[in-house]
């Protein structure tokens, strides 16, 4: 099946920015839920803010919690290095400034919340990076279909 997932506001009530990345994966989604959340607790760090599925009692802008304010887009050294011994850092490109750690791609950030799911689910659980793009069946510019289909659809 593949999956979405989505990285920064997906639902527009802040910054209003996102980016999606699709996965294939071997498992359901229920499954892969549960799994980013049994994550957290083993590893003791979040990547969402609001609920807390560590059972730490983590405050406000904890050093656990990673990438969940405004313009925070890094992570220190300490969950570096957790996330680092836990192999959730195979592949990812990532440079170091100062005491911070940050990871060069946003594809590369999706790919590292995967392998922490991963770290949850059973030994056969597969997931691939869709990195293709998708042929849009209308407007885009193609010349086959240039059009814009249900404009009236949506308005303010």
């Amino acid at each position: 099946m593949v999956y979405k997932l989505v990285l920064g506001d997906w639902s527009k009530d802040g910054h209003k920015q996102s980016e999606d990345f699709l996965f294939d994966c071997n498992y359901d989604v229920h499954k892969i839920r549960q799994a980013y959340k049994d994550s957290c607790k083993k590893l003791g760090i979040t990547f969402n803010d609001g609920r807390n599925y560590t059972d730490l009692g983590l405050d406000y802008k904890d050093g656990r919690q990673i990438w969940t304010t405004y313009e925070e887009s890094s992570m220190c050294r300490t969950v570096f290095e957790i996330l680092d011994n836990a192999g959730c850092l195979k592949d990812i490109e990532w440079r170091r400034v100062g005491c911070d750690y940050y990871i060069n791609e946003t594809q590369d950030c999706a790919k590292l919340i995967m392998n922490f799911i991963a770290l949850s689910m059973p030994e056969d659980f597969t997931y691939k990076l869709i990195e293709s793009e998708i042929e849009p069946i209308n407007g885009y510019w193609n010349g086959e279909l240039n059009a814009q289909l249900g404009y009236g659809l949506f308005f303010d």
